[in-house]
């Protein structure tokens, strides 16, 4: 199985962090997804993964798909040949992309052709005009370019703001804190996450303390150190929140990754 990183054009690299790119055939072993605080759209030219979520509900993706905020882990894997693009958005930028309160997708994973009317045109030429990924990455770029709208300048500079001092700080930040110092009350500030980024901020916190005490994980720390470095309080409570968003605990996580 191959991956390929891509960096976006331009007009686009301010809402969108990366396209990714895999090609291969059958993959044995499921691949484990769970919440980052990143929403992506997945644009298959072959066959579409096969999800397997925490509730045991199994589905195969639709051949364009946007990915919700995730709130708990699922796991992706393919029966035949794979080839898909995803598209990477920032934590805050798909709303620019979107015309709904991006909350209305969390937990969610729909066909792109259910919000774009012009989506089946755009699907036609990806499947059948283009030779390569190259092709497909500059229509996926033409078409979104078209796609960019408006939202509201000083809650999206609020929500930038709080994400970069949320993720500057690993999730180890107050949401209090973050609402006194752009003088919002806590409610306020939960409206304008959970619209602009489908999680509540205090949630996006929670995800992102995650990813980095799972980071702490892989790089050969002792779980008793990881816990703490991370912000938990105990090692108790680090291995339970673990479990609970990727249905792993952190020994099984790491031999899973190695």
């Amino acid at each position: 199985m191959n991956l390929k990183v891509i960096k976006p054009g331009k007009e686009l690299s301010k809402y969108i962090k990366f396209y990714w790119v895999i090609e291969g055939g059958f993959r044995p072993y499921p691949e484990l997804v769970y919440p980052t605080g990143e929403i992506q759209l997945i644009l298959h030219y072959k066959d579409p993964f096969i999800n397997h979520d925490s509730s045991n509900k199994v589905y195969r993706q639709p051949k364009s798909a946007v990915c919700g905020q995730k709130t708990s882990f699922s796991n992706v894997y393919t029966d035949k040949q794979t080839g898909a693009i995803g598209v990477l958005f920032f934590p805050h930028t798909a709303s620019h992309f979107f015309p709904f309160p991006i909350i209305e997708i969390t937990d969610m994973v729909i066909d792109l052709s259910d919000i774009y009317r012009d989506w089946n045109q755009f699907e036609n030429e990806y499947h059948n005009n283009c030779n390569n990924n190259q092709d497909r990455i500059h229509l996926i770029e033409s078409f979104f370019i078209k796609k960019i709208r408006k939202t509201n300048s000083v809650h999206y500079s609020i929500v930038e703001a709080c994400i970069n001092d949320i993720d500057s700080r690993k999730g180890m930040i107050f949401i209090r804190e973050l609402a006194n110092r752009y003088d919002l009350s806590e409610r306020s500030l939960q409206r304008i996450f959970n619209d602009k980024v489908g999680l509540s901020a205090k949630q996006y916190s929670v995800f992102k303390k995650l990813e980095y005490g799972i980071k702490l994980c892989k790089i050969e720390k002792k779980l008793i150190d990881s816990c703490y470095e991370a912000g938990y309080y105990d090692q108790s409570n680090f291995i339970k929140t673990v479990k609970k968003y990727t249905g792993l605990t952190p020994s099984e996580l790491k031999k899973r990754c190695d």
